[in-house]
């Protein structure tokens, strides 16, 4: 048995580094940042018992959410890598407010064997006595930016019912100091598009037209059906502005349907577009909004609705109505870039309902047929035990010193990628067993839109792919205009 001798690591000092941060950019909070800045280089600069790595410091960023701190991010690759041994920072507030987020950090460098020290409540991630502290302290911490929050929301509200505006800069616009300012170049063109959909040009339409002739939008894309419909009916454009359109539950963005109180401030910067065409523009979009979208309209996609893919773009498509009112009315699925944005963008096939309700029938019975065997999952779940043990080690030793960064990573590398693989194949054999509920069908049901995990769309053939990893292709095509099915055959 060969034997592979790893070199020891001088037992060296623990290197330390200290996390900082402030949620805003005040004078206030920017003395704050400076002192606990001073106070980590006094604490560890002439401290001969430790190596000291550093300060990281996020500044004006929000404890919310961690994907949007630098600082932090690199104090956590650097544990992640070997590079730290101990972490400081100032109170548990200060390192995040996110509950959730906490305790996944703690629970990874506790893995690592890497501790946390939160100086302003005295404690240290690694002692088993503070779990029950630390969780009920970080829970708080969440609250308190929940708190801060409503604080916020409730002082905007107060501000829009005395008639205070905040505005962002809109197409046709310039915010200078607080103020819209009319862009003279792009009010022209906002009025153009007025004017032709009064001329009886569709919204697709109106997209094609500014396209060709070469205009762009204000941030140099191309023109889409939702921007030209926001432009036609957003009362800026008339000089009056409409509060609280949305609101916000934490990261969420939601449309104010009358949950909240919305305020309408009239005159309030100069307008483009004067109220009788603006007016007759919002009665032509609502009666062509009766006439494609009925009430009732079961134009959602219903249990097909986000399975199906673009296999060209990536986005998904959408359900449309083709032929409305006539008797050959049928439905179809479009890719969304193509429809929002033209053919020139996305030029993929579309498919009719029919064609793919047909298709995935016999794409579903046939991935019942072709199901997995039933293996025993007790030894694939065994043997990922295994793996997962060995990566343990391979960081322990690393942290230790005992072997290089490279060779660590290079071990880490190939560990995590078996343990990948094995996690795969463990859910495949879940997912064959899973399949025992659904029975074949000659009729389309929702079991089948449920146990279908996506199909992609890629010039006119669908790929379907099943929650028990069965995979299969079918081509096909759309037929004559009208309500006529198209042909299919297998691939």
């Amino acid at each position: 048995m060969e034997i592979i001798k790893i070199p020891m690591r001088e037992k060296g000092k623990p290197r330390v580094c200290a996390y900082a941060r402030v949620s805003t950019k005040s004078e206030a909070q920017e003395c704050s940042l400076a002192m606990q800045t001073r106070y980590w280089e006094d604490k560890f600069n002439g401290n001969n018992e430790v190596e000291y790595v550093g300060l990281f410091a996020d500044d004006g960023i929000s404890g919310k959410e961690m994907r949007n701190r630098k600082a932090l991010n690199e104090v956590l690759l650097k544990v992640r890598n070997g590079e730290i041994d101990r972490v400081y920072t100032k109170s548990i507030s200060r390192f995040a407010r996110n509950y959730t987020e906490i305790i996944a950090v703690i629970r990874e460098f506790k893995e690592l064997g890497v501790p946390i020290i939160f100086e302003k409540e005295a404690l240290n991630t690694l002692d088993p006595k503070c779990g029950l502290l630390l969780n009920i302290m970080a829970s708080l911490a969440e609250e308190e930016l929940k708190s801060m929050s409503k604080n916020q929301k409730w002082a905007a509200r107060k501000r829009f019912a005395q008639g205070s505006i905040e505005l962002t800069q809109i197409y046709g616009y310039r915010l200078v100091d607080g103020q819209l300012i009319v862009n003279q170049e792009e009010k022209e063109l906002i009025k153009s598009i007025y004017s032709l959909y009064m001329q009886g040009n569709g919204i697709p339409k109106i997209c094609r037209i500014l396209t060709d002739r070469g205009y762009k939008t204000m941030h140099g894309g191309v023109w889409s059906k939702s921007t030209i419909r926001t432009i036609l009916s957003n009362e800026k454009y008339v000089g009056d502005c409409l509060l609280q359109k949305c609101y916000y539950d934490l990261n969420v963005k939601i449309p104010n349907k009358g949950e909240l109180p919305q305020y309408y401030i009239e005159n309030s910067h100069e307008a483009i577009i004067d109220k009788e065409t603006f007016e007759a523009v919002q009665q032509r979009l609502s009666e062509r909004a009766k006439k494609y979208l009925p009430s009732g309209s079961n134009n959602t996609g219903g249990p097909l609705a986000g399975k199906i893919k673009c296999g060209k773009c990536g986005a998904r498509f959408k359900r449309k109505t083709c032929a409305k009112g006539k008797s050959y009315e049928t439905y179809k699925w479009t890719c969304r870039t193509k429809d929002q944005m033209s053919k020139a963008v996305c030029g993929n096939s579309d498919i009719k309902e029919d064609v793919i309700i047909t298709l995935l029938i016999d794409a579903f019975n046939e991935s019942l047929d072709k199901r997995q065997e039933i293996l025993d999952i007790a030894e694939e779940e065994r043997q990922l035990h295994a793996l997962l043990n060995t990566e343990k080690e391979i960081q322990a030793l690393h942290i230790k010193g005992y072997i290089s960064k490279e060779t660590f990573l290079k071990e880490k590398d190939e560990i995590l990628n078996k343990i990948r693989a094995k996690e795969q194949a463990i859910l495949n054999l879940k997912n064959s067993i899973d399949i025992q509920g659904y029975e074949k069908s000659a009729e389309f049901t929702k079991d089948m839109a449920d146990f279908l995990i996506e199909a992609t769309i890629d010039d006119w053939i669908v790929t379907f792919k099943f929650a028990n990893g069965y995979e299969t292709q079918r081509k096909y095509t759309n037929g004559r205009a009208g309500n006529v099915n198209g042909k299919l055959c297998r691939h």
